[in-house]
Parts: C-alpha cells; sequence; structure tokens
C-alpha cells in the first residue's frame, strides 16, 4: 500500500512530522517471480501503474542453442584444445538436464524458501564452466571435474539436508551417465566415486607467481593445502584487524566457501 501511494501521488506522508513529501523524476522497475513456484498476489491496485512486460522462459532447444554458442566460442577464441572442445554439446545437454531435474525436485517452501533456481542459476553455472583458462582445462577429464565441482556450487551448495544433497548427487550422476559415455575421462560415474573425490576449483589456493597477474581458476590437487590456505588467510585478517576470528574449516565448510 504504501508503494501505491507513493507512485500514485509522487510522494509518501510523514508520520511522525505530519507533513506530505513529494517526491519528483524517480522511475520504478519491479520484477515478479516466476509463476507457479512462489504464490504471489499483486493488487490490482498496485499494478495498474505498471506496464507490464511477460517474458516467456525459452524452450530447452533455444537454451541450448544459446548456452552451446556462448561456450563454444569462448573454447575457440582462448584455443582450448580440440578434445576439450568437442565436450561443449554433452556439457550442454547434460547441464540442461540437471538444471531440469532441480527445478522439478527442489521446489522452494515456507522451510526453505531459497530455493529458487531458475534461468540466473543456470547462467552462473556456464559462466563458472568458463573461468578456467586453456592452460588448466587440457583434457576432457578435466571437463568432468569442472562440471562436478560448478554443478555442486550452483545448485547443490543450497540444499540443507543429507537426503536432498544425495538425490541431487543421483541426478548429478544420471547426467553424466547419459551424457558423458563418450567422453575420454577416467572418473567413474557413480554416487560414490564422485562423493569421494570431493572436486573442488578454486581461484586463492594457489599464489600468483612474479609472472602472473591474473587468478587462475584451477582444480585442488590437494585439500591439506587448500586448508593451510585457508588458515593463514584467516591469521593475515586477525593480525590486520583488531578482533580475533577462530573459524574451524571443516569438510562442508570449506565446499560452501569455495
Amino acid at each position: 500500500e504504501f508503494l501505491r501511494q507513493f507512485i500514485g501521488n509522487d510522494g509518501f506522508y510523514d508520520i511522525n512530522r505530519y507533513s506530505w513529501k513529494s517526491v519528483d523524476d524517480v522511475t520504478i522497475a519491479a520484477t515478479c517471480t516466476v509463476s507457479g513456484r512462489v504464490p504471489v498476489n499483486i493488487p490490482s491496485r498496485l499494478l495498474q501503474y505498471f506496464s507490464v512486460i511477460n517474458m516467456p522462459t525459452p524452450t530447452q532447444s533455444t537454451t541450448q542453442h544459446i548456452l552451446e554458442a556462448k561456450l563454444g566460442r569462448y573454447y575457440i577464441i582462448n584455443s582450448f584444445p580440440e578434445e576439450v572442445q568437442r565436450t561443449v554439446g554433452p556439457l550442454c545437454t547434460a547441464g540442461l538436464y540437471l538444471y531440469q531435474q532441480v527445478m522439478a525436485n527442489f521446489k522452494p517452501k515456507p522451510s526453505r524458501l531459497h530455493y529458487m533456481f531458475n534461468m540466473h542459476s543456470l547462467r552462473q553455472f556456464y559462466l563458472g564452466m568458463m573461468s578456467c583458462g586453456a592452460a588448466d582445462l587440457t583434457s576432457q577429464d578435466a571437463v568432468v571435474r569442472l562440471y562436478v565441482h560448478e554443478t555442486c556450487r550452483v545448485f547443490c551448495d543450497k540444499l540443507t539436508s543429507e537426503k536432498e544433497r544425495e538425490r541431487f548427487c543421483g541426478y548429478q550422476v544420471d547426467s553424466m551417465q547419459k551424457y558423458f559415455k563418450e567422453l575420454a575421462t577416467k572418473m567413474v560415474f557413480t554416487k560414490r566415486h564422485v562423493q569421494d573425490a570431493r572436486i573442488m576449483f578454486t581461484d586463492f589456493h594457489i599464489q600468483l607467481s612474479s609472472e602472473e597477474t591474473v587468478k587462475r581458476y584451477r582444480i585442488v590437487p590437494d585439500n591439506k593445502q587448500l586448508m593451510q590456505t585457508l588458515t593463514d588467510m584467516q591469521n593475515r585478517f586477525n593480525v590486520s584487524e583488531s578482533q580475533d576470528y577462530h573459524l574451524v574449516f571443516f569438510n562442508d565448510a570449506v565446499q560452501h566457501l569455495v
């Protein structure tokens, strides 16, 4: 009601000073969630002040075409190996399949309102797939490992229960078994192997050399090294600040950080 009054009357009433305050030259842009995900009831008295634009979700074929063009162009421009470039099609198909499974099976409820997966989530996943440089993504096996990390980072990281994370891992393995069969990878596509692998990529676990100016997003070869890096970063922060923080970097916390 406050927003309706603000738009309709170009201002609002100050209840402390009992006076009207006019506000000029303000344009308001609003967005709405996808119908069917979370109930949204917008009063018609407010809606009358907006010009409504509906942007329907693109079809699967359209979405895949866009993603393949974007990812393929990135691999070509940055001179990735030929075998890495051949993963574009399976990557986009598997990513879309997993995204659809997440949308269908992990819907928001009062106890988990943050389960808001949408096209932005899919975009974040593919941006992650384009974070590695050609020097760090040299084989199809490395691409598959990056796929595991990015899907966990974007989708699984939001899940709150172990049972849901187990279900997600099942969908993740299904996507790889269906679309990565032809890839030259040593990774075993089972839930146990994927979970035990603890695959993580970061751009901070290895310090830049004197010749490097840009951080490199690459796989964590040793989890102990990552733990030591996090501990060192915490110690440096405690030295520079007046308050001391003594965080415990247990496995779930580390995975959430990266």
